[in-house]
């Protein structure tokens, strides 16, 4: 069975997947209580419909910050200076950890998202490539605002997949402000989308770094010290690298 390919100003209702290369089952996305999508792409692939169904409980259901559970213990987390990733936003921006590891109900200990993080980030907001890699999955289409909408998930996306076998995954996005095509490369700081609130009530960005399905432990060689991963409330500017 072949698979259709968005056109122009991405205005088609396109369902592609890495399943045997046929249409992607509505059983997978099902949990997004939407099926045929508009303005969602993804590569022959199969760990972005992984990824994809794997964050609808990311963001303790509608993002907002949240205290966190009882603590738990994550990690243990890779050397931040042999670190291959940097934050997901511009060299000289700086944002707070409004959902972080192994807290929320989203990101709760033992979740899928355990290693995901969310940042307070205002609709429009730039995000970057974390590293390089190749575009294996976008949505653009959803509105910006989730009551409009109707129901909790990703939003708009962009799923990465890099060289080491990971891949990343950054949600929320505003909506048509995707940079990036599907099977594009992509360098380490590119720009490739503009954060906002589809998916969810309060514009912040959903990211993490996957392998089957599940967000593992990062670091980031381009901020401070952070050995445990980042805090929640804290502020993080990206620097040089």
């Amino acid at each position: 069975m072949s698979t259709q390919m968005s056109t122009g100003n991405r205005p088609e209702n396109v369902l592609s997947s890495g399943i045997s290369g046929d249409a992607m089952p509505a059983s997978l996305l099902s949990p997004f209580a939407r099926v045929a999508k508009q303005g969602l792409r993804l590569a022959p692939l199969g760990l972005a419909c992984v990824w994809l169904v794997s964050l609808v409980a990311g963001c303790g259901g509608g993002g907002s910050p949240t205290e966190p559970d009882t603590p738990a213990q994550c990690g243990p987390y890779p050397d931040q200076l042999d670190s291959p990733w940097v934050l997901p936003y511009p060299v000289g921006d700086s944002y707070a950890v409004v959902q972080g590891n192994c807290d929320g109900r989203g990101h709760a200990a033992g979740t899928t998202n355990q290693y995901a993080y969310d940042f307070g980030m205002p609709t429009g907001s730039a995000v970057v490539a974390t590293g390089s890699g190749v575009v294996v999955g976008l949505e653009e289409g959803e509105s910006n605002d989730k009551a409009v909408k109707g129901s909790w998930g990703a939003g708009n996306f962009v799923t990465i997949q890099h060289p080491n076998g990971l891949s990343s995954a950054y949600a929320h996005l505003e909506q048509w402000s995707v940079l990036v095509e599907i099977g594009e490369f992509v360098s380490q700081g590119q720009l490739i989308a503009r954060s906002g609130n589809s998916g969810t009530y309060n514009p912040h960005l959903h990211f993490g770094v996957y392998a089957s399905g599940y967000a593992t432990a990062v670091t980031f060689r381009n901020t401070r010290a952070h050995p445990n991963g980042l805090v929640l409330g804290e502020v993080y500017t990206a620097e040089g690298y």
